[in-house]
């Protein structure tokens, strides 16, 4: 697929971060729309949730790589360098969710579950995502010849360098929309 940038109108926007957006996004609608009694008090627990989590898989990110951040301290806080983390952002949402449910003063296992639907549709996003942009490409194969073209596919890696690989990518979305 490989196409790394989306131009809408004016924008021109990295096809990764867009689509990942607009995973997010649909998650978030659909956990309002389940708990729509109170559509603003969701909406603001879940904000809080989002901005746990960009702040949680920075700092993860940052911790994994500190040899470099203690070289370049400055980039600490510059998020539109990349750098997050998945991991960081579970806990990270998690977090500021909570807090966001206490503010609010929501019971937190009815948010929590509301976003049922959100984890596979932010997956799904991240997924297609990453076959847009050519990352979580899979392990090198000897040739195209010997498997399924479901199966493997000519990929660049993270060099740009192209060889037969697993199309992890695939597996991923296909992943899921199994989970949904």
């Amino acid at each position: 697929m490989l196409n790394f940038y989306t131009t809408i109108g004016p924008l021109t926007l990295q096809t990764y971060t867009l689509l990942l957006a607009l995973g997010i996004s649909a998650g978030a609608a659909l956990g309002v729309y389940r708990l729509r009694a109170q559509p603003g008090q969701v909406a603001d627990a879940y904000l809080l949730g989002l901005a746990g989590g960009i702040i949680g898989a920075r700092m993860v990110h940052v911790l994994l790589h500190w040899a470099h951040f203690t070289r370049v301290p400055a980039e600490i806080i510059q998020f539109n360098r990349g750098g997050l983390d998945w991991h960081g952002a579970m806990i990270g949402a998690l977090a500021g969710l909570y807090l966001g449910a206490r503010w609010r003063r929501m019971v937190f296992t009815p948010l929590l579950d509301s976003l049922a639907l959100a984890l596979p549709l932010i997956a799904l996003s991240g997924w297609l995502g990453c076959w847009a942009a050519g990352c979580a490409y899979g392990a090198e194969v000897d040739t195209l010849a010997h498997y399924s073209p479901l199966v493997v596919s000519e990929m660049p890696d993270t060099y740009g360098i192209p060889a037969p690989r697993y199309h992890t990518q695939i597996y991923g979305v296909a992943a899921s929309v199994l989970l949904m």
